[in-house]
């Protein structure tokens, strides 16, 4: 591998000369000019310009190291299928009108240019029809597929005739009497640089390593699970460490058939690291029924119960729908929500079919449960 140490600098080459030839001959003479001045100048530059090749030989081998088409080589050798993404002229396709159809029927040839823009500093935008594209005789408009002469970004534009300066067919035609009306490009991709490509490649060379989550999660999706939800041995913190690491699994809708468990099962040892303990657990959905009593500073009949019940009935289902962990719920989650959502409320009662279930508990029970809102009853009552 390429030193790390910077490389000679001209002054420390005509050094090692001079160093060198006062070794082998006392009276050699290195005054600034002489012959083996000249000699000392004109080895040192070529040693100088050997080591920077050297050096750039040897980077280019390596993967931290390696620049643009040899990186480019390196990665298609040692990683198939990672390649930098390329830069690519962004597509679309052009609306065209003609006033009458006399000239009859044509084709719009492959790299008919069309011009759009003008009006900046940067002048017009070029962009070319994809492919040979018939026109029946009677035809007034025609729908062509274009793509930027441009990549990335660059390429980009919905334009209108009228609103724009330049919109037109810029190379001839059998009819010169189409116009454009619209032409729609969307964005090409740009050439993603080295660094870039370096940093998501070292990347996902580290997630498919066995035992890492990606890896666990995509061999699990494999083997067919929709839903995969990891517990680390230490989820509860450090001093309640269980020993065991846990993957959940399910279909679509959270819930766990025995093949999928047994597929699961079979497909983890070849993605967990050898040693460690991991569960491949079920998961299953339960409905819960909820029951809210909003009681308002005023009397129900002061106000609007039907829009205050509906308020409240959607604050819980909300509640529901965008909590971030669908295992866990609680009744002062639920209060929260509700009083919020009704104005001027006192309190708020909650009733539940069902326990809160208790975090520490959550992936100790065997099978993970997952909480769906079945119903939802709201009342509205006043003060106390």
């Amino acid at each position: 591998m390429a030193a790390a140490e910077p490389l000679p600098t001209l002054e420390e080459m005509l050094d090692a000369f001079a160093g060198a030839v006062s070794a082998r001959r006392r009276v050699a003479d290195l005054e600034e000019g002489s012959l083996y001045d000249l000699a000392a100048g004109v080895g040192a530059l070529l040693w100088m310009r050997q080591a920077a090749r050297d050096q750039d030989e040897f980077r280019n081998i390596y993967f931290r190291t390696a620049r643009e088409e040899h990186f480019d080589r390196y990665i298609a050798r040692k990683f198939p299928g990672k390649e930098r993404t390329l830069a690519s002229a962004g597509t679309g396709y052009a609306l065209l009108s003609r006033p009458a159809s006399t000239a009859g029927g044509g084709s719009f040839l492959d790299g008919t240019r069309i011009l759009v823009g003008g009006g900046t500093s940067r002048g017009p935008s070029t962009y070319v029809i994809q492919g040979t594209q018939p026109v029946p005789a009677g035809d007034l408009t025609a729908r062509v597929l274009i793509s930027a002469t441009v990549a990335g970004a660059a390429g980009q534009v919905d334009a209108l005739r009228g609103d724009v300066p330049i919109l037109r067919i810029e190379d001839p035609l059998w009819d010169n009497t189409w116009r454009v009306d619209r032409l729609v490009c969307g964005s090409g991709t740009e050439l993603e640089s080295v660094d870039a490509a370096r940093a998501r490649i070292t990347r996902a060379r580290i997630d498919e390593r066995n035992g890492f989550n990606r890896a666990i999660v995509d061999r699990m999706k494999l083997a067919g699970a929709s839903r995969v939800v990891m517990f680390r041995s230490d989820a509860n913190g450090a001093t309640e460490d269980v020993g065991l690491n846990m993957v959940y699994v399910g279909d679509d809708n959270w819930q766990t058939s025995a093949a999928l468990l047994l597929a699961c099962r079979l497909a983890m040892p070849g993605v967990a690291v050898a040693g460690t303990s991991v569960q491949v657990l079920p998961m299953g959905s339960v409905d819960l029924d909820v029951d809210v009593l909003v009681r308002l500073w005023r009397p129900p009949a002061q106000l609007d119960q039907v829009t205050a019940q509906r308020s409240a009935q959607a604050a819980v289902e909300e509640y529901f729908v965008a909590r971030e962990n669908p295992f866990l719920w609680n009744k002062s989650g639920i209060s929260g929500s509700v009083a919020r959502a009704v104005r001027g409320v006192q309190g708020v009662d909650v009733t539940a079919s069902l326990a809160e279930p208790v975090p520490a508990l959550v992936h100790t029970a065997g099978t993970l449960v997952r909480f769906r809102l079945a119903h939802v009853n709201a009342q509205i009552a006043g003060p106390q």
